[in-house]
């Protein structure tokens, strides 16, 4: 790895401690570090942390290349702090469990499938710059009605259920989340919470139990709901499945036209295909359903995955939109 890795250039860093030092400091102090430094090299990047090497790669046809392996998906043994929050779902499984449930949930996410999604990505869209409106123009931060807006989309899209019979806002839940991944930050960069024993000890565990309450009570709500929807008969699903067309509102005075949404990732340009790049007609009426609609009735159908799993999973899903949005 030592000879490997002097083939890869990047910043130099101190005897026995590497780069470590550039982790000191707030996530967003070191993720700007991380970026500044990484300006003045190309596509491959290496920083040591101690004896731990870390790469980073800049090009995305590299990432989706890793990205899209069903080969390499071990993950680091950091992701066991997501084990609290996330169980042993798709972002942390590996192994035939790991294949097993991509095989089951890629559907839901073929491009056609979310075109069916447009007019509730609009209507929130419109809902959220509604809510900007009272900045007054006045610079402001984002973040925060982007993060409730991307929760109330999920709610609809992914889980087929309507945020207006939630209790819970959408905002309570990002607000949650976003304090639960500082946590996991605060951890990333500080070595002495690695071990349990002594993260346990800490002020940040008595308030990850309270985030993860707030998380997983809305979770365990649409998840009981979705099955009584089931028992009775009924999905309740918002999902449409008229997927090949949709309307995009246009400024008043023009008129509306019908129009399909294209365009290729960057494997698809190098002829690469995933389990996501099937062909239209493979993604049969069965498959068109949401993501919560689809666990669920294969869970009833005897598929091999428990309510604990689909818990997992829901989570998964929330929190890797979550993590597009940060």
């Amino acid at each position: 790895m030592l000879e490997l890795a002097k083939r890869i250039p990047g910043p130099k860093g101190l005897p026995l401690i590497g780069n470590a030092l550039d982790l000191v400091g707030s996530s967003h102090s070191v993720f700007r570090t991380i970026i500044e430094k990484g300006k003045e090299y190309n596509e491959v990047i290496k920083i040591w942390i101690g004896p731990k090497l870390i790469v980073f790669l800049v090009d995305p046809r590299d990432v989706e290349l890793l990205l899209s392996s069903h080969v390499y998906i071990d993950k680091s043994p950091e992701y066991r702090f997501f084990k609290p929050w996330l169980g042993n779902g798709l972002l942390i499984s590996t192994g035939h469990k790991w294949r097993q449930h991509r095989k089951l949930i890629a559907p839901t996410f073929h491009l056609n499938v979310l075109k069916s999604f447009i007019d509730l990505f609009n209507e929130n869209s419109r809902l959220v710059v509604e809510k900007m409106h009272k900045e007054n123009g006045k610079p402001f931060d984002c973040h925060d009605y982007m993060s409730e807006c991307t929760v109330e989309i999920l709610l609809e899209t992914a889980m087929g259920v309507s945020k207006k019979t939630q209790d819970q806002s959408g905002y309570d839940y990002a607000m949650a989340v976003m304090k639960m991944c500082d946590i996991l930050h605060l951890r990333h960069r500080k070595m002495w919470l690695y071990p349990d024993l002594f993260f346990n000890l800490t002020q940040y565990a008595k308030k990850q139990v309270k985030l993860l309450d707030t998380i997983h009570s809305l979770t365990k709500k649409v998840i009981r709901n979705k099955k009584a929807a089931f028992d009775k008969g009924t999905r309740g699903s918002l999902a449409t499945t008229s997927i090949n067309t949709f309307e995009i509102d246009k400024p008043k005075g023009d008129i509306n036209k019908t129009s399909t949404v294209e365009g290729l990732s960057f494997g698809q340009s190098a002829n690469l295909k995933d389990d996501l790049d099937v062909e239209e007609n493979d993604v049969g009426e069965k498959k068109r359903l949401a993501f919560l609609d689809l666990l669920l009735e294969s869970a009833e159908n005897g598929a091999l995955i428990s309510d604990e799993e689909i818990k997992n999973q829901l989570r998964g899903i929330f929190v890797n939109n979550r993590c597009i949005i940060r």
